[in-house]
């Protein structure tokens, strides 16, 4: 794995560093800088007027979980991966059958999506290869 994509990760057993905790204010300003990519980006999203206390402890966590996102290129870098997604953009069903439809800012915060994000589970996927079987004749076992 090279150098710069290692940032995007934590070692889950490394104790957080105190430089890596964000303060509501660091948070609401940085949130403040990612609505409008995420606008852009997303125009058909439901626009968000207020940041709701919520979102900016979220945005805090992930901040938190993944120090890069201190900076807004990784933001931009990670909406735009967001809208790459067919699953996300609501062009191809889920597990329940059903197409994605509350892509939000609010949405994207959640520090369990921004993780899935992160880690690639939305990302577009080849479908599988169909398993053919060609059964032996009968009695040829």
């Amino acid at each position: 794995m090279a150098a710069e994509e290692q940032d995007h990760f934590v070692d889950p057993d490394k104790k957080i560093e105190e430089e890596t905790e964000v303060t509501h204010q660091e948070s609401a300003a940085i949130l403040a800088e990612i609505r409008p990519v995420f606008e852009a980006v997303w125009p058909e999203a439901p626009k968000t007027t207020v940041f709701s206390d919520r979102m900016i402890a979220n945005l805090a966590v992930c901040i938190s979980r993944v120090p890069i996102f201190r900076d807004i290129k990784a933001w931009k870098e990670h909406i735009k991966r967001s809208r790459a997604s067919p699953f996300l953009r609501g062009e191809v069903p889920g597990k329940t059958g059903l197409p994605f439809t509350r892509m939000s800012l609010d949405w994207l915060l959640r520090p369990d999506n921004h993780a899935n994000i992160v880690n690639g589970l939305y990302d577009k996927r080849e479908p599988p290869e169909p398993i053919t079987w060609e059964a032996p004749p009968v009695g040829k076992l």
